[in-house]
């Protein structure tokens, strides 16, 4: 990303009227990377979007629309149901289990819309008694455990998930629509532990023997309707459509954060920004009650000659324009007005912007109220995101 981008950003902004910290998308590169997921997709798989990466309605509706599906995975049980009111069309399932108490305080008009996802034998129960209480219907997605160990039907006790799909066939008040397998440690795991090519087949290969349970607790024909969700932002363009898996779910890397800065995901673009005023610049910043040891750190190289203090900070990010400006490791955090030290030859200015990369979506992009849309040239929207409910 040249200067020259981040110029027309900030005069982007300041054309807009914008002096807060804002979080910013390119819609521009948005599109790129959509095209670019939709190239690195198995044509055999469906993709479904996980709305806690993107949570703004407007953001979403682009993505599922530019990626050709209806399907959601969804996190928070407000945004579950948010989101079953902006897409009245989408399928929404749950990317990890509710309590039960939670989902007894839903809306039954929810029901034909999400899958609840269950991760024991125990949970099971509890859902079975509030549909028996309740005279709901729910439609259910059973958690397994593909190599995450992050709980969920496991291999090992392969016994509780058949009798889990056993009893599933026979409530008439449950009804099981498919498999949640997750497995982001395949591209995290350090390779002294394994690369991420055997830990691919480790998963696959859990994933098909869960995929042989059904059809054999179920029947064929059963297990052939059952959605076999996998996949994350991470993972997704791993799978050719060859195995039990129907679907990959992902989100975060059609705006990519730094956590995603992976060889995997080369083809796709950083497309979400935060930009934040800088309030004041200092000229050989000193240490409070330590003016002489400033003088010496700076003649060490351990000190800045210039900084600047911005409006707000301590966000999961970090700065990426103008090159060389870095979180102050003397000053440390600040949620207010937090101190970067700056390059001695920058010529950044109050009511300049200082520009930062998220670490992750997801939260981060609920923190800056309306989402700023940048097409290259000019802000040409704002897109409001989810909020809490009570």
């Amino acid at each position: 990303m040249s200067e020259a981008y981040f110029q027309r950003l900030q005069a982007a902004l300041i054309a807009a009227g914008r002096h807060l910290p804002t979080l910013v998308v390119d819609s521009e590169r948005l599109a790129a990377n959509i095209a670019a997921v939709r190239r690195m997709t198995a044509p055999s798989l469906a993709l479904r979007v996980v709305e806690k990466s993107l949570p703004a309605p407007d953001l979403l509706r682009l993505v599922m629309a530019g990626l050709e599906t209806n399907r959601l995975m969804s996190f928070h049980l407000p945004f579950v149901q948010q989101a079953a009111m902006a897409f009245p069309e989408a399928d929404i399932l749950l990317g990890k289990p509710m309590p039960v108490g939670a989902v007894g305080g839903v809306s039954p008009a929810l029901d034909a819309q999400v899958h609840w996802l269950i991760d024991s034998p125990d949970r099971l129960a509890e859902y079975a008694a509030l549909a028996a209480q309740s005279g709901r219907a729910l439609r259910i997605c059973l958690e397994v455990d593909i190599g995450l160990h992050r709980g969920g039907f496991s291999l090992d006790r392969s016994g509780e998930f058949t009798a889990a799909l056993t009893r599933l066939r026979d409530d008439p008040n449950l009804h099981l629509t498919g498999l949640m397998g997750y497995e982001p440690h395949i591209a995290r795991l350090p390779r002294l532990i394994a690369s991420p090519a055997r830990a691919l087949r480790a998963a696959r290969t859990a994933y098909a023997r869960f995929h042989v349970l059904a059809v054999q607790t179920l029947g064929p024909e059963a297990a052939a309707k059952l959605i076999f969700n996998t996949g994350g932002s991470t993972t997704f363009m791993l799978y050719d459509g060859s195995g039990a898996e129907t679907e990959v779910a992902l989100a975060s890397a059609l705006v990519k954060p730094t956590d995603f800065d992976l060889p995997a995901l080369k083809a796709l673009q950083p497309a979400a920004f935060i930009a934040t005023p800088v309030l004041k610049t200092v000229e050989r910043p000193d240490i409070p009650m330590a003016r002489g040891l400033s003088r010496v750190l700076r003649l060490l190289g351990r000190s800045p000659q210039r900084a600047c203090f911005i409006y707000g900070g301590n966000w999961l990010a970090d700065p990426c324009h103008p090159a060389g400006a870095r979180r102050s490791p003397l000053f440390g955090h600040s949620s207010n007005q937090e101190m970067y030290d700056l390059p001695a030859s920058s010529a950044l200015k109050p009511g300049d912007f200082l520009f930062f990369r998220p670490r992750q979506s997801e939260a981060l992009f609920l923190q800056f109220g309306d989402i700023a849309v940048f097409d290259g040239t000019a802000i040409t929207d704002w897109w409001p995101v989810w909020h809490e409910t009570h």
